[in-house]
């Protein structure tokens, strides 16, 4: 009876404790700060920023891990015997825009690191938008399941001018400062583990693709008051405001070539951060991130012409549960002309566009086992304050270097 009793009383106590640890729980995350992240993409492929943004109903090279995992171990082609279809180094992308180089002279000139983010902030008040992009994601694809490691970053700024000086945030009653410029910023780099694999189901046209995403995230979110005697202290805040954060993060796919035809036309369905992407900070104080699902719907056409090689055509809808994004802004359509091979093999391929922004064009060159590609597009420039009201128009490039080391 000793022993019931205290069986009892041991056991409501750990109810007791069970019950108030799920509502501290639930209270913090009540009260944990949720930063919803804008409805960018943070690994841009050349090929398809050429073509007007363009890819899940294409997908059939080593971005499709990205863009649509059904499409994973496409890279040779459907009917490639291949057990390696791909094994890059170092597949390397850079991005800028016409005031980069500038913006990275000004940095590199500066006497130290923390001069050098000063001189940059002043360079930059001369510009209206601001951009740089990188990326390395070396792979392996063997069969239908790729691997990789993604190191990548970007940022972009608008910068704002005002009629009228404003108080600077960093005045004192002593000692007011004045500002007229200042840039909004917002950037991300990450590290990441990506996996992904297709599943094709025999031979019906159609296929399932899975990605995986194990990532480590630095994110930047700052207004820059940019004039002299301000930068210094705008400096300082920008480089300790980075967000650090880590999480985990799913994409679904599916592919379908409709029949037979010498057409070849394929329908493609991507649903991009599955149920959101949830970022946990990495330090006290900080600030959770979430990535918000979307879902992207497209087809292609890609027939062949003769020995001349391949026209592919491509149209598509993205972000279409994002009411940030205007509907006039969610259509894309793009245009490929392979030269020289087929649509997986060729050696000269020229592309075109609109990607609801305006135009874009690329060009890419396959030389055996060294690849470039190469894109300019047009972009609308978004604030993390304001991105429904994107206005300045930037005019962004993309350079993508690629070495295939099976040959």
């Amino acid at each position: 009876m000793r022993n019931c009793w205290v069986q009892n009383i041991f056991m409501k106590t750990i109810e007791k404790i069970g019950l108030l640890s799920i509502f501290c729980f639930l209270s913090s995350l009540a009260h944990a700060e949720t930063r919803i992240m804008l409805p960018e993409d943070n690994v841009l492929g050349t090929r398809s920023q050429g073509m007007g943004g363009t890819a899940v109903g294409l997908a059939n090279d080593g971005d499709a891990i990205f863009l649509n995992p059904a499409g994973v171990g496409g890279e040779d082609g459907p009917n490639s015997k291949l057990l390696v279809r791909g094994l890059t180094l170092p597949n390397v992308t850079f991005g800028m825009n016409k005031d980069s180089l500038a913006l990275l002279k000004a940095y590199r000139s500066a006497s130290n690191s923390n001069a050098s983010v000063e001189k940059t902030i002043l360079e930059g008040s001369g510009h209206k938008s601001l951009y740089g992009y990188f990326s390395a994601f070396p792979y392996i694809t063997i069969s239908r399941f790729q691997f990789g490691i993604l190191v990548n970053a970007w940022g972009q700024g608008k910068v704002q001018s005002f009629s009228q000086r404003q108080l600077s945030r960093y005045s004192t009653p002593t000692k007011p400062l004045y500002y007229d410029k200042k840039i909004e910023v917002y950037s991300v780099s990450q590290s990441a583990a990506v996996f992904g694999f297709s599943m094709p189901y025999g031979a019906s046209g159609f296929s399932l693709g899975v990605t995986t995403r194990a990532a480590f995230r630095n994110s930047i979110v700052e207004s820059i008051e940019a004039n002299d005697g301000i930068a210094q202290k705008s400096s300082e805040t920008f480089k300790s405001s980075a967000n650090a954060t880590k999480g985990l993060a799913a994409d679904l796919g599916m592919l379908y070539q409709v029949g037979k035809n010498s057409f070849k036309p394929k329908l493609g369905l991507m649903l991009k951060d599955v149920s959101d992407s949830n970022y946990g900070s990495l330090k006290s104080g900080g600030i959770t991130e979430q990535d918000k699902m979307n879902l992207n719907f497209g087809g292609s056409v890609s027939p062949k012409l003769g020995n001349f090689g391949v026209l592919t055509i491509a149209m598509e809808a993205q972000n279409l549960i994002d009411s940030r994004v205007a509907w006039a802004q969610k259509g894309h359509l793009g245009v490929e002309l392979a030269l020289f091979g087929s649509e997986a093999d060729h050696i000269l391929a020229l592309r075109g566009g609109h990607n609801g922004d305006g135009p874009t064009a690329g060009i890419s060159l396959d030389l055996l086992f060294f690849k470039i590609k190469s894109a300019w597009y047009t972009k609308k420039v978004a604030t993390f304050s304001g991105y429904e009201n994107r206005t300045a128009t930037d005019q962004r490039f993309l350079v993508n270097l690629t070495i295939d080391l099976r040959t």
